[in-house]
C-alpha cells in the first residue's frame, strides 16, 4: 500500500551551515530540514504561515536563508533572529535561487522569464528570454549556471550580467543544473526514469535513479549527491555507482481522488501522478477498462491509457473541475465547481469544438484535432453570447472565411421538431449549431447536434442521434448529453456537469 510520505513532494533543496538538509515544500507551503544520515524530519516554517508555495531555498554566507515563493511571485529572507520577511516582490513565478556572497539571485519560471538579481530589494536584470526557469547554481569560475526547461539548454553568465554562453544543448526537460565539489556538472530531467546527465569534459553519462519527476539535487561536503522529487516526495541519495538509497521514504505528495478498477484495484490521483506516470496537477479520476478518465486543476478533462503509457485531452476551459464519472453508454460526465472564478444568477449555453468527422469536408479544418479559438467581439454579438462567454471554434476556421457569416457557425437554420433526429436539411460543409439567448434569460433551447453516423467522406450527412432540444433549468442535477463520438461538439447550460461524450476509441 502506498502511503503518505513525511515531505508532501519535496522541491528545493540545500545543504545549510548546520550539515542539514533543506526542503522547500511547494504544496504544503513549508520549509523542511533533514538528517541525511537518520532520515529525521523536522519543520523549519511551517504550513498555514506565511509562505504559500515556496519552491527553492539558499543560503548567504551569514546563514541568512534566502527562499522563492512562486505563486505569490515573492523572495523571502529568513534572519538569524528568526525573522521571516519579504526581500522582493512582484516576481514571475521565482523559482530557482541561488547565493554568491550576499549577492542574491533568482530566476522566473515563465516562457520569457527573466534572470534577476534582487539583494536590495529592486530587480535587476542579467538576461531575459528565459523558458520555464528552474534550479540554478554558481560554479567554481564564478559564474551562474542555469537551464532552459525547454527546449532543454544549460547557460551560464557572469554574476555583472553580459551576453549567456551556452554550456550544454539538447538536455532535454532541463528541471535543475548543479555542480558537484568538484565542479563536475548534473543535469536533471523532468522525466519519469529520474534521468540525470552527468557532463565532464564534453564528455555525458546517463544516470537512471527510477525517481519520477526528479526536482532538485545537493552535494554534501563529501561530495555525496542527494536529489528531491516534486512528485513523489522524499529524499534520495544517489551512489556513485549509480545505485540509490532512500533517506526519506516517498510516497503520496497530494491525493485529490481515487478510483477502483475492474480488478479492484485502488488508483490515485496524486496531483502530479496518475498510475505512476506523470499527469501534473491531476485532480479527479475514474477508472474505466483499460483507461483511467481524469480532469486537472487548469481546467482539462483527459484519458489515460495504461497499456500504452500515453494520454490525450478531451476538453478544455472547464471551470474548476471537482470530479468525473463514467455513463453506461461511456460518455464523460464532469461536474464543475466554478463558473469563470464567480458565482453567476445567469447560466450559459456554450458551444465547444466541432466534432473530429468534420475533418475533409468542404471548408472544414484541415485536422480533425484542429485547436479551438475564441471568436472576435463582433462575432460575439452576432452569436448573442456575451464577450465574458464567448462560443468557441476551431482555429481553422478564423478568420471565418469558410460560412457565409460569423452566425453560421453557432446558430440553427432552425429548431429541431419534435422527436426528429435531424434538424432539417444541412449541406454537407455547414457546421452543427448552438443557440445562446441574450444575458438574462436563461438558455432554454439547443438546436439538435446531428453527428456523422459514418466517417466516410460520401456527400451528406448520416445522422444518428440528436442532442434534447430542452435543457435543464439552472441549478438541477441534471445532464444534456450527446451520443457523438470522441471530441464532438457539446452544449451546456451552467452550471449542469460539462459532458465529454465518446468512449475512447
Amino acid at each position: 500500500m502506498t502511503v503518505p510520505t513525511p515531505l508532501r513532494g519535496s522541491n528545493g533543496i540545500t545543504f545549510g551551515p548546520d550539515g542539514r538538509l533543506y526542503v522547500a515544500e511547494f504544496l504544503p507551503g513549508r520549509i523542511s530540514s533533514v538528517d541525511v544520515a537518520t532520515g529525521a524530519v523536522q519543520t523549519v516554517i511551517a504550513p498555514d504561515g506565511p509562505l504559500q508555495a515556496p519552491d527553492d531555498v539558499a543560503f548567504g554566507a551569514d546563514g541568512t536563508m534566502y527562499i522563492t515563493d512562486l505563486s505569490p511571485g515573492q523572495v523571502w529572507r529568513l534572519g538569524l533572529d528568526g525573522d521571516l520577511t519579504v526581500l522582493a516582490g512582484d516576481l514571475a513565478n521565482p523559482n530557482g535561487i541561488a547565493v554568491l556572497g550576499d549577492r542574491v539571485f533568482v530566476n522566473e519560471m515563465t516562457f520569457g522569464g527573466r534572470l534577476l538579481e534582487v539583494t536590495d530589494g529592486v530587480p535587476r536584470v542579467l538576461t531575459e528570454g528565459l523558458t520555464l526557469g528552474n534550479a540554478m547554481q554558481f560554479g567554481p569560475d564564478g559564474n551562474l549556471y542555469y537551464p532552459h526547461m525547454f527546449p532543454g539548454d544549460v547557460y551560464r553568465i557572469a554574476p555583472d550580467g553580459g551576453v549567456p554562453e551556452l554550456v550544454a544543448a539538447d538536455v532535454p526537460q532541463t528541471v535543475a543544473v548543479r555542480l558537484d565539489r568538484n565542479g563536475v556538472l548534473h543535469v536533471l530531467l523532468i522525466d519519469e526514469a529520474g534521468t540525470i546527465v552527468r557532463i565532464e569534459d564534453g564528455e555525458r553519462t546517463t544516470i537512471v535513479t527510477g525517481i519520477p519527476g526528479l526536482d532538485n539535487a545537493a552535494f554534501d561536503a563529501d561530495n555525496r549527491m542527494f536529489v528531491s522529487s516534486f512528485a513523489a516526495g522524499g529524499i534520495t541519495e544517489v551512489l556513485p555507482g549509480g545505485g540509490t538509497r532512500e533517506v526519506v521514504p516517498r510516497g503520496l505528495a497530494g491525493p485529490f481522488d481515487v478510483t477502483v478498477d475492474a480488478g479492484g484495484a485502488v488508483v490515485t490521483a496524486d496531483h502530479y501522478r496518475i498510475d505512476g506516470a506523470l499527469r501534473p496537477f491531476a485532480h479527479a479520476i475514474a477508472a474505466d477498462g483499460d483507461v483511467l478518465h481524469f480532469t486537472s486543476q487548469y481546467g482539462q478533462a483527459g484519458t489515460f491509457d495504461r497499456t500504452s503509457r500515453s494520454a490525450r485531452a478531451r476538453a478544455e476551459n472547464l471551470e474548476q473541475p471537482r470530479g468525473i464519472a463514467v455513463r453506461p453508454d461511456g460518455a464523460l460526465i464532469v461536474a464543475e465547481a466554478g463558473r469563470d472564478g464567480s458565482s453567476r444568477s445567469v447560466p450559459q449555453t456554450r458551444c465547444r469544438c466541432w466534432p473530429r468527422a468534420w475533418a475533409g469536408r468542404p471548408g472544414s479544418p484541415s485536422t480533425p484535432t484542429a485547436g479551438c479559438t475564441s471568436p472576435t467581439r463582433s462575432t460575439a454579438r452576432s452569436t448573442g453570447s456575451t464577450t465574458a462567454n464567448r462560443s468557441r471554434w476551431p482555429r481553422a476556421w478564423t478568420p471565418r472565411r469558410a460560412w457565409p457569416s460569423a452566425a453560421a457557425a453557432c446558430s440553427p437554420p432552425r429548431p429541431a421538431a419534435a422527436g426528429s433526429s435531424r434538424s432539417g436539411p444541412r449541406s454537407a460543409s455547414s457546421p452543427p449549431s448552438c443557440r445562446s439567448r441574450s444575458p438574462g434569460r436563461s438558455p432554454r433551447t439547443c438546436s439538435a447536434t446531428v453527428c456523422p453516423g459514418s466517417r466516410s467522406r460520401s456527400p451528406g450527412w448520416q445522422p444518428a442521434r440528436t442532442v434534447p432540444s430542452t435543457w435543464p433549468r439552472p441549478g438541477r442535477a441534471r445532464w444534456a448529453a450527446s451520443p457523438c463520438d470522441l471530441d464532438a461538439r457539446v452544449c451546456v447550460a451552467a452550471p449542469q456537469p460539462w459532458l465529454v461524450p465518446g468512449r475512447p476509441g
